[in-house]
């Protein structure tokens, strides 16, 4: 066989070979695209955020209303209205900006106040929920009052959900809060 026929049975080979491999993935579309989705969950957090700090605007209002009023009705709507606040931006909790440190304290501040407005609404039953809902959302962190000493140990003290008189030295509690705590429940012993 000559060489010229050996070049031209093998080029049709060779073009056949060349034409079905496959073609690589294009990969920057697929990037694009995946950057295209991250940005707009971006926007979307920012907007929920935005969202989140009126809200949280309005449920204070309605604890001033409920403070100068002294009206215990408004203090569970100033609750309610916190607790869908921090529903709306839930789902955006992973992404920034709500992700942020700065975020979940606001976030954290505010289901704190949904506690406390229960507990001034009288709704005990939902305020330890809430305060249970707190800690599992933020576990191994707290709040601090001005005094230094522990929103959880303090509310959980208050509504009566540890007893306290083993772990007395544990607790961060307000001292008198926590003399005012054993009074009341020795009264109840006796």
């Amino acid at each position: 066989m000559s060489f010229y026929k050996v070049c031209g049975l093998m080029i049709p080979l060779l073009l056949a070979a060349c034409a079905t491999a496959p073609l690589a993935p294009d990969t920057t579309n697929q990037l694009s695209d995946r950057q295209k989705i991250e940005q707009e969950q971006v926007v979307a957090a920012t907007r929920a955020m935005e969202d989140f700090l009126r809200c949280k605007q309005d449920g204070l209002l309605l604890g001033q209303s409920a403070r100068e009023k002294k009206l215990s009705a408004q203090y569970a709507a100033s609750a309610k209205t916190l607790d869908q606040c921090l529903t709306a931006i839930d789902e955006y909790r992973d992404i920034e900006p709500v992700a942020s440190t700065k975020s979940v304290e606001q976030r954290m501040q505010v289901h704190a106040l949904i506690v406390l407005n229960y507990v001034k609404a009288g709704d005990i039953k939902n305020a330890k929920l809430q305060l249970r809902t707190f800690e599992l959302s933020y576990p191994g962190r707290d709040l601090y009052f001005s005094d230094y000493t522990s929103f959880v140990d303090s509310l959980t003290l208050v509504l009566g959900i540890d007893t306290f008189e083993g772990r007395r030295k544990v607790f961060n509690v307000n001292p008198i809060l926590a003399s005012e705590i054993s009074r009341y429940r020795y009264w109840q012993r006796h």
